[in-house]
């Protein structure tokens, strides 16, 4: 799970666990069954939220900094409203945003044109305290190599919970979808 969460593709895990890449897609496909979830975005999320229930409900800085330099997005806010607490570097470049000019900020003062689409699945997520997915997104950004980089994404909304179960925020994750599923 390290691995995928840092992004490694099969080959890339199969290489460097030096099992096959069978034995690699067999696991995660188990995995994703175990979690009833459909693609590694979701998984991702899903392990996440499972390995540190109640503390990942209101993360500490070293938590979410293991997901700093993550190939995908992520990002965690808070309350009804979605202020954001957190936002990795691949989200400010994808994004062009720099985490502090967000920060303490919620959702609607930092994409006031944001597709009535997407807030929904976020508010929905809250509500109701169940993951939304989507692949609403497609972004142009310039990776930290200097590449230029143009893609839709795929995002989950995981509710967070307090220690008494009930929904305090979001995590977001999103990324590239895959040009053949």
């Amino acid at each position: 799970m390290d691995l995928l969460r840092r992004g490694y593709r099969t080959r890339e895990i199969a290489h460097s666990l030096k099992i096959s890449e069978r034995a690699i897609t067999a696991h995660i496909t188990a995995l994703m069954a175990g979690f009833g979830v459909r693609n590694r975005t979701s998984l991702i999320a899903a392990v996440m939220t499972s390995t540190a229930q109640a503390r990942l409900a209101t993360p500490e800085d070293r938590e979410l900094a293991r997901y700093e330099d993550a190939p995908f997005l992520v990002a965690v806010t808070t309350g009804p409203k979605h202020v954001f607490r957190f936002v990795n570097k691949m989200w400010e470049r994808v994004m062009r945003l720099r985490s502090a000019d967000v920060i303490g900020k919620n959702v609607r003062e930092v994409f006031p044109n944001a597709s009535p689409v997407t807030y929904a699945a976020r508010q929905r997520a809250f509500r109701q305290g169940k993951p939304t997915t989507g692949n609403a997104w497609h972004y142009k950004w310039t990776t930290a190599d200097g590449t230029v980089r143009e893609a839709d994404f795929r995002y989950i909304y995981q509710p967070l919970r307090d220690s008494v179960g009930e929904v305090e925020g979001l995590l977001m994750i999103a990324s590239e979808k895959p040009e053949k599923e």
